[in-house]
């Protein structure tokens, strides 16, 4: 394939995960809150039933906004089996994560995301069990569509013992995405209807 090739198809994807995030984007925000709750309260029952959710320790998660579907729900069972609950915190172009000690507050990050304080304890992303991650869209294979910052195409690929699950609603499932060189898939998809498993990347 030609270098030109190349070029022209890696701006086609490009192009496409734009047009792709402004969409949803549009549809998420549209999306009453009560609408919204309802169908994350569906997300956690569907995850709850993930073996691999039931003996994870270490649970990677994330601080829901601007319409994402909301795992918080999840915290008390990670905490009721003596679970870690953590989060990621921005730092420089990275994501570091921190477990979250019960009750207590985030603080304000980057791009208006809550964030656990720097002081938490750092954990390793090696140390992760199961990661619940966010995104735009995930596609039939695993394929995520995120905000175009390359947060978690960089972290996914340090998660190298977790179970890596993106979680959206159903209007964010796609038929296909453009897969490009820092692509990461994940391992399964939950949304209000559907548990999708791909296996191990």
């Amino acid at each position: 394939m030609s270098a030109d090739s190349t070029d022209e198809m890696e701006l086609l994807a490009r192009r496409f995960k734009e047009a792709t995030r402004e969409r949803i984007k549009r549809t998420r925000l549209a999306t009453p809150p009560e609408a919204r709750l309802a169908r994350a309260a569906k997300i956690a029952e569907n995850v709850r039933t993930l073996p691999e959710f039931g003996a994870a320790r270490t649970v990677l998660a994330y601080a829901a906004v601007r319409g994402e579907a909301d795992v918080g729900a999840l915290e008390a069972d990670v905490r009721a089996r003596g679970g870690r609950w953590v989060l990621p915190r921005v730092e420089g172009s990275s994501l570091t994560l921190h477990e979250v000690p019960e009750g207590e507050p985030l603080v304000p990050g980057a791009f208006g995301i809550p964030e656990p304080s720097p002081s938490f304890p750092v954990v390793a992303p090696e140390d992760v069990d199961f990661a619940l991650i966010p995104a735009l869209a995930v596609d039939e294979r695993g394929h995520r569509i995120g905000w175009g910052g390359g947060f978690y195409d960089r972290l996914l690929g340090r998660l190298t013992c977790a179970f890596r699950c993106a979680v959206v609603y159903d209007f964010q499932l796609i038929a296909e995405a453009p897969v490009q060189g820092h692509d990461v898939a994940v391992d399964a998809v939950v949304s209000e209807r559907q548990c999708l498993i791909f296996g191990r990347g």
